[in-house]
C-alpha cells in the first residue's frame, strides 16, 4: 500500500468518525459498543471504497451483531434499511455497487488530496446532509 493510499484511508477515517453517532441507532459510542466504520461495499470495490458518502459510522452491535439490519449479520435486511433510510446513498450504491475499478486505476494521490481537503473542512463541525438521518 502506497503513502498516499494510507493517508487517504485516514483522511477518510477522520470524515466518516466526525460524524460522532451511529448512523443506525443515533447515540454515541460508549464502553463495550464503539463506533466502528463501515464500507457499504466493502474495501474489495475501489470504485467505492474512498466515497465518504458510501461509508458509515456504526456501534460494533448495529455493525455485526443485530439480527434485523447489521449488514454482516444480515445483508438484505441492511440493503432495506438502506434504502429507506438513506435513499441517496442507497441509490449511489446501486449505482456504483458492480463498477470494477482496479488499484492500479486509482489516481491516490488526487483521492487524498480531496479527502484531505474534506476532513479539514469537517473538523469545524460542519455535517453534510448527505449524513444525516432524516426525520
Amino acid at each position: 500500500m502506497c503513502n498516499n493510499e494510507k493517508r487517504a484511508k485516514r483522511a477518510l477515517a477522520k470524515i466518516v468518525h466526525s460524524r460522532g453517532v451511529c448512523e443506525m441507532c443515533g447515540k454515541p459510542g460508549e464502553y463495550g459498543n464503539p463506533l466502528e466504520f463501515h464500507h457499504i461495499d466493502g474495501r474489495e470495490n475501489y470504485a467505492t471504497m474512498f466515497l465518504p458518502e458510501l461509508s458509515m459510522l456504526l456501534h460494533l452491535h448495529c455493525h455485526k451483531n443485530d439480527p434485523e439490519k447489521a449488514p454482516h449479520k444480515n445483508q438484505p435486511g441492511f440493503e432495506i434499511w438502506l434504502s429507506e433510510t438513506y435513499p441517496e446513498k442507497y441509490l449511489l450504491w446501486q449505482s456504483l455497487r458492480y463498477k470494477n475499478v482496479r488499484w492500479f486505476e486509482i489516481d491516490f494521490k488526487q483521492i487524498r488530496i480531496n479527502l484531505e481537503a474534506r476532513a479539514n473542512a469537517t473538523a469545524g463541525g460542519h455535517q453534510s446532509t448527505l449524513y444525516r438521518k432524516t426525520a
